[in-house]
């Protein structure tokens, strides 16, 4: 065989195993810092996201736990605002035996039970007359 010529491409693969490594390298040191969360692609570590108080181990199982929270977030203010918007919650409730009044009751109060009389203050003066209402 020729020695020389074989000698040339052990030298020529050796370079380009060495290119090759550095390339993987950058990708690998790449990937995890784009990933974050204590990644290390090259040692086989994955990232480790806490969403509230709970660790996930995936960019999706991260988002997979937001996503719940929201949903969660959502559904309750959605509750809350309705509540307000039907005067079951807050200071000013709707009248259970009068949907057309509203009740202004202690922190405790309902409207069936508004709890210690009120005061309201901090009112711009109006006109009282027999056609107020």
């Amino acid at each position: 065989g020729n020695i020389a010529t074989n000698t040339t491409d052990i030298a020529t693969n050796k370079t380009n195993i060495a290119t090759n490594a550095t390339a993987i390298n950058t990708v690998a040191t790449n990937t995890n810092s784009y990933l974050g969360g204590g990644a290390n692609v090259a040692n086989g570590t994955a990232p480790t996201f806490t969403v509230q108080g709970t660790s996930a181990n995936s960019v999706g199982d991260a988002f997979a736990a937001v996503d719940t929270n929201l949903s969660t977030i959502n559904t309750s203010l959605t509750s809350i605002t309705d509540s307000v918007n039907n005067g079951t919650i807050g200071p000013v409730k709707r009248s259970t035996s009068d949907t057309n009044s509203l009740v202004l009751t202690a922190s405790n109060g309902t409207a069936a039970s508004p709890g210690n009389s009120q005061k309201l203050t901090n009112l711009t003066a109006g006109t009282l007359s027999s056609t107020s209402t």
